[in-house]
């Protein structure tokens, strides 16, 4: 059982305004596109306006149009900031799931007791990575503004693709070091169940407790894990 580790994946977002050259340059031009995230968290996507960032950002008018030639640039740019800093807990889910793997490393993996310490060690991973998710309600807004701005925008929507492929990237790499028959799809059937709970956990309208996300998490994790490992 070898584990199969992905690289860094930041290099894989291209951001598209302007480019920055000295650090306070660096300071302003971040600080706009966190203005835009903060004005999505409260307005949505159509509140995004040059004289509203400038306002939120405290700057210039003028820095908005130098670093972004139109709004959709902006917009683009502001998802790409968001992007990146995600990544960082895609490789923390994935990091944690190869280290239950390297814990085991040697071990049986079908055997009834150890297949039930494997199983519950990657819910509890899982559960504990959506109860982050869930608890920074202001990134998930943004995250799902930018998704449904994408069906309307064909730019963004090869942006909003590249943190999708890489959260999927990683729980194929999580299944091939299983020996999973069929990672690419072990990997989105668990991408979109974690997708699907956050969504209703977020909604907060008694659709789904948390204990039933948990229940659905752990069924899932453990019909996958029993194809990969149960020959």
């Amino acid at each position: 059982m070898t584990a199969v580790v992905s690289a860094s994946r930041a290099e894989t977002i291209e951001f598209q305004g302007r480019k920055a050259q000295r650090a306070d340059s660096r300071e302003r031009r971040r600080a706009i596109l966190e203005a835009t995230l903060r004005i999505v968290v409260r307005d949505g996507i159509r509140g995004v306006r040059h004289r509203a960032i400038a306002k939120e950002a405290n700057v210039p008018l003028a820095a908005t149009t130098y670093y972004f030639k139109d709004i959709q640039e902006l917009v683009s740019d502001a998802f790409n900031l968001f992007a990146q800093d995600a990544l960082k807990q895609t490789e923390q889910l994935e990091e944690t799931g190869f280290a239950v793997l390297e814990k085991l490393k040697g071990a049986n993996l079908a055997d009834p007791q150890i297949f039930e310490v494997l199983s519950t060690a990657l819910t509890n991973a899982v559960v504990s990575h959506v109860k982050s998710q869930i608890e920074d309600r202001d990134k998930r807004v943004v995250e799902h503004s930018f998704k449904t701005e994408a069906l309307r925008n064909p730019a963004l929507a090869l942006t909003a693709c590249i943190p999708q492929a890489n959260i999927t990237n990683s729980l194929m790499n999580f299944f091939k070091a299983l020996g999973s028959k069929d990672a690419e799809t072990d990997a989105h059937i668990v991408h979109g169940v974690i997708l699907y709970v956050e969504y209703l956990l977020l909604l907060d309208q008694g659709i789904l407790s948390l204990e039933q996300a948990q229940k659905a998490i752990r069924r899932m994790i453990t019909q996958l894990l029993a194809l990969a490992v149960k020959r």
